[in-house]
Protein backbone atom coordinates (compact mmCIF):
# COMPACT_ATOMS: atom_id res chain seq x y z
CA UNK A 1 0.00 0.00 0.00
CA UNK A 2 1.27 3.36 -0.33
CA UNK A 3 1.64 6.39 1.68
CA UNK A 4 -1.15 8.86 1.82
CA UNK A 5 -0.39 12.53 1.38
CA UNK A 6 1.17 14.15 4.61
CA UNK A 7 -1.21 15.62 6.78
CA UNK A 8 -1.68 19.17 7.35
CA UNK A 9 -0.41 20.41 10.65
CA UNK A 10 -2.87 22.01 12.79
CA UNK A 11 -3.45 25.36 13.17
CA UNK A 12 -4.15 27.32 16.30
CA UNK A 13 -7.43 29.59 16.55
CA UNK A 14 -5.24 32.24 17.05
CA UNK A 15 -2.98 31.78 14.41
CA UNK A 16 -6.06 31.62 12.23
CA UNK A 17 -8.11 35.18 13.76
CA UNK A 18 -4.20 36.61 13.35
CA UNK A 19 -4.17 35.54 9.72
CA UNK A 20 -7.78 36.50 8.92
CA UNK A 21 -7.32 39.32 10.56
CA UNK A 22 -4.08 40.51 8.33
CA UNK A 23 -6.29 39.31 5.36
CA UNK A 24 -8.87 41.90 6.25
CA UNK A 25 -6.26 45.00 7.28
CA UNK A 26 -5.03 44.67 3.70
CA UNK A 27 -8.01 44.17 1.77
CA UNK A 28 -8.86 47.30 3.47
CA UNK A 29 -5.65 48.94 2.57
CA UNK A 30 -5.73 48.29 -0.77
CA UNK A 31 -9.34 48.99 -1.79
CA UNK A 32 -10.64 51.28 0.81
CA UNK A 33 -13.25 48.85 1.66
CA UNK A 34 -13.39 47.29 5.44
CA UNK A 35 -15.58 44.73 4.61
CA UNK A 36 -15.07 41.28 2.53
CA UNK A 37 -17.93 38.93 1.62
CA UNK A 38 -17.30 35.18 1.82
CA UNK A 39 -19.11 33.99 -0.77
CA UNK A 40 -20.24 30.45 -1.02
CA UNK A 41 -19.19 28.17 -4.03
CA UNK A 42 -23.02 26.90 -4.09
CA UNK A 43 -24.20 27.10 -7.57
CA UNK A 44 -27.50 25.00 -7.86
CA UNK A 45 -27.48 22.40 -9.24
CA UNK A 46 -23.68 21.71 -8.83
CA UNK A 47 -21.87 19.39 -6.64
CA UNK A 48 -20.09 20.83 -3.29
CA UNK A 49 -16.39 22.07 -3.81
CA UNK A 50 -14.26 19.72 -2.29
CA UNK A 51 -10.60 20.03 -3.82
CA UNK A 52 -8.66 23.15 -5.18
CA UNK A 53 -9.05 21.81 -8.94
CA UNK A 54 -13.31 22.29 -8.17
CA UNK A 55 -12.75 25.41 -6.66
CA UNK A 56 -10.55 26.68 -9.62
CA UNK A 57 -12.92 25.38 -12.31
CA UNK A 58 -15.83 26.71 -10.63
CA UNK A 59 -14.19 29.82 -10.27
CA UNK A 60 -13.46 29.91 -14.13
CA UNK A 61 -17.23 28.96 -14.55
CA UNK A 62 -19.30 31.68 -12.49
CA UNK A 63 -18.80 35.33 -12.50
CA UNK A 64 -16.80 35.87 -9.26
CA UNK A 65 -13.75 37.71 -10.33
CA UNK A 66 -11.35 36.88 -7.52
CA UNK A 67 -10.41 33.19 -5.80
CA UNK A 68 -8.39 33.46 -2.45
CA UNK A 69 -6.43 30.27 -1.60
CA UNK A 70 -3.96 30.53 1.67
CA UNK A 71 -1.29 33.08 0.45
CA UNK A 72 -2.37 33.34 -3.21
CA UNK A 73 -4.79 35.41 -4.65
CA UNK A 74 -6.20 34.85 -8.76
CA UNK A 75 -7.85 37.23 -10.71
CA UNK A 76 -10.29 35.84 -13.45
CA UNK A 77 -8.88 38.24 -16.10
CA UNK A 78 -5.31 36.95 -15.31
CA UNK A 79 -6.21 33.53 -15.66
CA UNK A 80 -6.10 31.94 -19.32
CA UNK A 81 -9.32 31.09 -20.65
CA UNK A 82 -10.82 26.98 -19.41
CA UNK A 83 -10.46 24.94 -22.58
CA UNK A 84 -14.27 23.74 -22.43
CA UNK A 85 -13.54 20.33 -22.31
CA UNK A 86 -12.28 20.45 -18.91
CA UNK A 87 -14.31 19.03 -16.42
Amino acid sequence: MLPGPEPSPPVSQTALMLAVCALLTRFHALTGCPVLVNTSFNVRGEPIVCTPRDAHLRFMRTEMDNLVRESFILGKRRQPRLREDVG
